[in-house]
């Protein structure tokens, strides 16, 4: 009983040492790892949580899928709306004009397809689309990957862009412009998450706190333009224009607080009012002028009231924390964490004093010195009332950096108890300021929101802008992704790096200076589109898996060996006992009939290799990959090697005594995932209805365009012509008149207006084209039927196809070839850039462009 008590006794005080301690020993982290082993439940939580995740990626795949089919088909409705514009147009000339006009189309077709201006995001091709596909892309990576424009930015502040023709202040606007100012949530969510990586990033570069107060960063810089928003208005507006008036509004209210200029304003006062010079001397000191009992009352009268306005100005800042703007907020609390991280040594007050300058230097005062630009006021400001302004805005400096007056304002030294006072209290009010919710918190979004997105997020960018971001990031791609990359990224990120995939396929972006001017667009409307079709996950996933995996293996480690450090325990040998031990263990943890020992046992390095199966590994071996994993947390700076790799059981430690923690934290996840699963299906059933319209509005294009252009042709059938004798043939072989149309014509005919460029069937000649007769018709919207008949050609394989996905048969009249070809396609086609198009296994080839002409003008005119 004795026994007991006494181990319960040391296992309570060894456990309390793991919460409580600093750097727990290997072995007190040995005796509690068994803690840390899953539950039935939480392997059956861990499979539903990769269920849902599987569920989320296949459902993203999904509605990508079906974005890129609503993609193409709006790309065929411009298409037809463009050629349908084109005929129209053609068709409203007469005489002469007309026939130039059906000149220029013919002759275009002849051509085939432009030449793509590398400038133009708005071409009806193939290359343009792709590029602007890209440009989104690029846009969309930027602004979820926030590093990239964090390290752009901090490379701008040290002036170490590189590019001859970077722009430095239109960089600035450029990036504010990916972000829309911060106009909406989604915008301002994702713009604080880039103000949080510009912290990071310039933080590295202080060797002491001091230094941030003389640093102009670029997080300031972005916080400085979204000021000029509508809420922080509305903020500046409730808080700054009632102090602003207290001060104006009272016109013998005078702040100064230099004796000398008290006293020569009493000077110039008493000569206006008397018009003779005055008996004083001009020139005196400060002590001289205090001795004048005038002088002294005011000046203990101004600074009375500048201790009074100050302190109202005080109050209001102080009472008006909850209407201030989140952002200013969180910017403020992951400065007071960077700080905090940078340098522990420093003390907390010091660390607010910081924070202070940010909040009222940088936010606040330049509200109070100049109100009439943040709209605060309307008027102008007299010098007097700017003055007082001043005055005020100094005091609350002084306040805010908890500094002694210096040499300059060493008059005010009477309120030097106020300001010590009231720097205490403006302390504990930086410090709840910084009390904030973490960004996905209050705006309610992560980084899979946009997944659920039914619009688009859209940004607006000139094309000076657009092509001079490609130009910086081309030529600074080593600073935004260095190109030495651990191969682990690689594997983790499925062996590319989606910067740098980007930018080589959209390739050199040539600009200069004058680059801008070559492009016709005044804006550039970019639909963002994500570059990945999994589930996204941040930047640092895959470096927490490989913790996750590192610890695991520890774990396995440390049960089977032990020693002072964890290196003391990966550098020693391994012996028969311990190997035994770790064969004998693998047994009974990987044990093949049992669902959670069979999860243990695979260990996922990355998505392009295969599992690696612990089972098939010596002790020896596992710790060999451990020390590997480790190592690469190392050169990740996840850890370090002091204390042996003290680092990695502190978090082990963590894990035993967080559990309960953890399992809260996975609870949260699966409902967040869930409810994310419901808006990816409602997502889904959008995107389908969507489709659905596009397609319906398409058919009926055509459909109407179609029957009008038939309708109209039928009833200007020249007589004797021989369209006339066609549609009589028809009338009397008692067949049905397609609803859309039919036209006949020879192969030689078609030869000679450059749509047939080659016939190659045996038997088949160019003296022999015009025996071969051709029917052109459309019986369904959208679908042209043509049959060629010859009495001389032999029977076609009836397994034969096209390229268009049409098939070609032979009828009952072996002499008959029908083909069905599709005009969506043929649009499509030649939207990809295709001049020559061949059917029947390259038999026959004809000019795409002429093609289409020729369909328009018969079917679509």
């Amino acid at each position: 009983m004795m026994q007991r008590y006494i181990r319960q006794r040391h296992l309570n005080k060894l456990y309390n040492t793991l919460v409580v301690g600093r750097n727990p020993s290997v072995k007190t982290v040995r005796s509690f790892v068994h803690l840390l082993d899953d539950s039935e439940l939480d392997f059956d939580n861990d499979i539903a949580l990769d269920e849902l995740r599987q569920k989320i990626t296949n459902r993203i795949q999904e509605n990508n899928q079906l974005d890129k089919y609503i993609n193409t088909v709006d790309i065929q409705i411009a298409l037809f709306l463009k050629n349908a514009i084109s005929m129209e147009e053609l068709m409203s000339r007469s005489g002469a004009i007309k026939r130039r006009k059906q000149r220029a189309l013919k002759q275009r077709a002849l051509d085939g397809p432009p030449k793509s201006d590398r400038y133009s995001l708005a071409g009806m091709n193939k290359e343009s689309r792709e590029r602007l596909e890209l440009y989104q892309k690029l846009v969309y990576l930027l602004q979820t990957e926030p590093r990239y424009l964090a390290r752009l930015l901090t490379a701008l502040t040290n002036h170490q862009v590189l590019g001859r023709w970077s722009d430095f202040t239109l960089i600035e606007s450029t990036v504010l412009s990916l972000f829309a100012y911060a106009t909406n949530a989604r915008e301002e969510y994702l713009l604080i998450k880039l103000c949080q990586h510009c912290i990071q990033e310039e933080m590295k570069m202080l060797r002491v706190p001091q230094e941030f107060l003389l640093g102009n960063y670029a997080f300031m810089k972005l916080i400085v333009q979204t000021n000029r928003g509508i809420k922080e208005r509305e903020f500046f507006k409730q808080l700054v224009q009632p102090l602003v008036k207290l001060v104006i509004d009272d016109e013998s209210l005078d702040l100064e607080s230099n004796p000398i200029m008290i006293y020569q304003k009493m000077i110039s006062d008493e000569e206006l009012q008397t018009g003779v010079p005055t008996q004083r001397p001009y020139q005196v000191t400060a002590q001289s002028a205090l001795a004048d009992s005038a002088v002294r009352d005011k000046f203990i009268a101004n600074l009375r009231d500048l201790r009074h306005i100050t302190n109202c100005f005080l109050s209001s800042i102080i009472s008006a924390k909850d209407d201030m703007p989140y952002t200013i907020r969180f910017i403020a609390k992951e400065l007071r964490v960077q700080l905090e991280e940078a340098f522990p040594e420093e003390s907390q007050e010091h660390i607010f004093r910081i924070i202070g300058h940010f909040i009222y230097y940088r936010y606040l005062n330049p509200a109070f010195v100049a109100p009439e630009q943040y709209d605060v006021i309307e008027g102008v400001i007299s010098p007097v009332q700017r003055k007082n302004l001043a005055e005020v805005s100094k005091m609350l400096q002084y306040i805010s950096s908890g500094k002694s007056f210096n040499d300059v304002d060493h008059f005010l030294s009477p309120l030097k108890d106020y300001v010590q006072e009231a720097s205490s209290v403006f302390s504990q009010w930086f410090m709840e300021v910084t009390e904030v919710a973490p960004p996905e918190e209050h705006f309610g979004m992560d980084l899979w929101t946009d997944c659920t997105l039914t619009q688009k997020p859209v940004v607006y960018l000139t094309p000076e802008e657009l092509f001079h971001l490609h130009y910086v990031l081309e030529q600074n791609i080593q600073t935004l992704e260095p190109g030495t990359v651990d191969k682990t990224v690689l594997q983790q990120q499925g062996g590319g790096i989606p910067l740098f995939d980007l930018m080589t396929a959209l390739g050199l972006s040539g600009y200069d200076d004058a680059s801008h001017s070559h492009s016709s667009e005044a804006t550039v409307r970019l639909c963002l589109q994500s570059f990945r079709d999994e589930l996204p996950m941040d930047a640092a996933a895959w470096l927490r898996q490989i913790l996750f995996d590192a610890k695991r293996l520890v774990v396995y480690v440390i049960k089977h060996q032990c020693g002072p450090t964890l290196l003391d325990i990966l550098n020693s040998p391994v012996v028969k006992r311990e190997e035994h031990a770790w064969q004998a263990f693998k047994q009974f943890e990987f044990k093949t009939d049992n669902e959670l020992a069979s999860k243990r046992r695979w260990l996922h390095l990355g998505t392009a290799e295969e599992p690696l199966d612990l089972a098939d590994l010596t002790l020896s071996q596992l710790k060999q990959l451990t020390c590997r994993l480790v190592l690469h947390l190392e050169r990740c700076k996840v850890i370090t090697e002091a204390g042996g790799y003290q680092d990695v059981m502190n978090m082990i430690a963590q894990d035993i005594t967080g559990k309960h923690t953890r399992r809260k934290q996975r609870s949260k996840e699966m409902t967040r995932m869930t409810v994310m699963l419901l808006h990816l299906c409602e997502k889904g059933q959008y995107l389908m209805d969507q489709a659905t319209k596009y397609e319906d509005y398409l058919s009926g294009c055509m459909a109407s365009m179609a029957n009008k252009t038939w309708r109209d042709k039928k009833l200007k059938a020249t007589l004797f012509s021989r369209q006339y004798y066609h549609l009589r043939g028809i009338h009397k072989a008692g067949l049905p008149v397609p609803k859309f149309g039919t036209y006949r014509y020879t192969a030689k005919q078609m030869r000679d207006r450059g749509i047939l460029v080659d016939l190659q069937y045996a038997g088949v000649t160019v003296n022999k084209y015009d025996k071969i007769d051709m029917v052109f018709s459309m019986a369904q919207a959208g679908v042209i039927t043509i049959e060629a008949s010859y009495q001389g050609w032999k029977h076609l394989p009836p397994e034969e196809r096209h390229i268009m996905d049409t098939v070609a048969k032979t009828l009952q009249n072996a002499t008959v070839i029908r083909l069905d070809l599709h005009y969506e396609d043929l649009l499509q086609s030649q939207f990809e850039g295709v001049y020559l198009i061949a059917f029947i296994d390259g038999s026959v080839k004809v000019n795409l462009n002429l093609l289409i002409y020729f369909i328009n003008k018969k079917f679509y005119s």
